[in-house]
């Protein structure tokens, strides 16, 4: 009886070990499929993009403006969405590298705040940039990184906010005489989350309010890069 027990419990663990490589291979194959195609598609994206842009310096009418805006807008969403895919499979493979270079911390920061000034005006939103004395200007690390979590976070304040303002606030915390942590806080006076959706914010194709979300389209990819990027 012992021997049976023994024999059954190694073919269960022989099946169990089997499904678990298949769901491996599966999951890497699919890893390889979006990384391959999102790769392929952006050439192509890219170059619409560019025919649009040198559409745009030709004489068009009052309506064609209108349409190559928004096909260019268009565009740019779906690059957005592409590069979202490219770099979840990239993190998902282990294979996103981040740089080490000098760069400046401050201007990092603010020449991503300036790129919101026109939007916050349309909107008629005020926005603040509080960056407190104590934060050094020159650090190492990767500068396009920080840039597209920051785009991200105050992209997302901004998009769910009607009225009043979104602040950035940045302090730094020293840890040794050549380390520092950096924290960086974005408030706004937007519609807010709900508790219960605090826990699933950052998870993958995920977005809090799918009914708010359809006027407001994204891949459900950005803040789960953004913490995964910290």
């Amino acid at each position: 009886a012992f021997d049976e027990m023994s024999a059954k419990l190694e073919r269960d663990y022989q099946v169990l070990t089997e499904a678990r490589e298949g769901a491996e291979q599966a999951n890497d194959s699919k890893s390889r499929f979006l990384a391959s195609m999102s790769h392929e598609i952006r050439t192509p994206m890219n170059g619409v993009l560019g025919i649009l842009n040198i559409l745009e310096e030709t004489k068009l009418t009052d309506e064609q403006k209108k349409l190559v805006n928004t096909a260019t807008e268009s565009g740019h969403f779906l690059l957005s969405v592409i590069n979202d895919i490219l770099d979840f499979t990239r993190m998902e493979s282990n294979t996103l590298i981040l740089e080490d270079k000098p760069f400046d911390f401050r201007h990092c920061v603010e020449s991503v705040v300036d790129s919101f000034s026109p939007t916050a005006s349309n909107q008629n939103l005020i926005l603040h940039c509080y960056i407190e004395g104590t934060v050094p200007s020159k650090v190492s690390g990767d500068k396009n990184r920080v840039k597209q979590i920051l785009l991200n976070l105050i992209g997302n304040a901004i998009k769910f906010t009607h009225e009043g303002s979104v602040t950035i606030k940045v302090r730094s915390e020293a840890v040794t005489q050549n380390k520092a942590k950096i924290v960086c806080q974005i408030q706004d006076t937007g519609i807010g989350i709900s508790k219960s959706a605090i826990e699933y914010l950052f998870d993958e194709f995920t977005m809090v309010d799918q009914t708010y979300s359809r006027s407001k389209e994204g891949s459900g990819l950005g803040l789960a890069i953004c913490r995964r990027l910290c």
